[in-house]
């Protein structure tokens, strides 16, 4: 009995390795105004309408002669793709920059997953600065991206796209497997004679369920990404609008060697202002160093001077 226990395990796990399948990615990336991504899509409805009617079935035998083969059809009737924005956006107007940004959440039904703001009014100590990420539905990404103009300055935009479908697909696929080996697993638990064999189908189910698991919070999440864009925005208050001229490829490098320049200066203008906040603590660490330091090389010292008394003593 044990033995063929061993090998109807083999078997099912034979079956879960063969659902397994490579994974593509289509990433679409570029730089755009707002108004651009109603292009992408028509792209992307070209791409559902090329999939509409292809179909998948995905079959797995059993385990033992009494079983019916059980088979799980799949209709390829949409792609699975994941939208995000992000925009760089200059205002005059802080306050009410910030507003409309929670109205357009508001207006088009997304909600406000991550929200940063940091500075002061221009008139003190600096200009003031926003980063916000929030989740649009799907329906409506083209219209909030669309409208971004709205809030102020935009004076970059990037909209990206990339297609899960094949990775979304094998992954359906092998949770339908582990379903099916679960179950096998359960009715072959019920018919074990030995302890033995009950351990070790119970160490299978185990498995089996935790790759049930991982795979269905896998696909939760692909399917909240697909269902809800992702929108970044960068919020900066300035005085004036930065000018949209033609720049040359050596103005443009100029022009990036700056603002990693300037990336760079905030970036320790940050390191600074953390250093001095955690002084205190950096002092306190420092002087339990320091009499650590001191208890360990009087031990030294002691420990040698009374080797040397012992030496002296032979």
């Amino acid at each position: 009995m044990k033995k063929i226990v061993c090998l109807l395990l083999a078997v099912l796990t034979m079956l879960g390795l063969c659902a397994c399948g490579g994974a593509s990615k289509e990433t679409a990336a570029y730089d755009s105004s707002p108004r651009e991504p109603a292009a992408m899509a028509e792209e992307a409805v070209e791409m559902e309408m090329a999939y509409a009617n292809e179909s998948q079935s995905y079959s797995v035998g059993t385990t033992d002669s009494s079983a019916t083969d059980t088979v799980v059809n799949r209709s390829f009737d949409s792609e699975k793709i994941i939208y995000s924005c992000y925009a760089e956006i200059e205002t005059l107007a802080f306050e009410e920059s910030c507003q409309e940004i929670m109205k357009l959440i508001a207006r088009y039904g997304g909600f406000l997953e991550q929200s940063t703001v940091s500075g002061h009014n221009y008139n003190y100590e600096g200009r003031r600065n926003a980063e916000y990420v929030i989740r649009i539905p799907r329906e409506s990404f083209e219209k909030v991206t669309g409208s971004l103009s709205n809030i102020g300055n935009v004076p970059y935009c990037s909209v990206s796209a990339e297609n899960i479908t094949s990775q979304y697909r094998d992954t359906e696929s092998r949770l339908a497997t582990y379903q099916v080996e679960e179950e096998r697993l359960l009715a072959m638990l019920e018919k074990a004679e030995t302890v033995a064999d009950m351990l070790e189908i119970e160490s299978r189910l185990s498995e089996v369920r935790y790759e049930i698991e991982s795979l269905t919070t896998t696909i939760l999440g692909w399917d909240s990404l697909v269902s809800y864009s992702t929108l970044t925005i960068y919020l900066q208050e300035v005085i004036e609008y930065t000018a949209e001229p033609e720049l040359t490829y050596w103005q443009r490098i100029g022009k990036g060697f700056m603002r990693t320049l300037r990336d760079v200066g905030e970036f320790f203008k940050e390191l600074f202002r953390v250093f001095i906040v955690s002084l205190p603590v950096l002092v306190l660490l420092g002087a339990v160093a320091a009499i650590v330091v001191v208890i360990v090389r009087f031990r030294k010292k002691r420990r040698a001077a009374k080797k040397a008394r012992k030496q002296d003593m032979e």
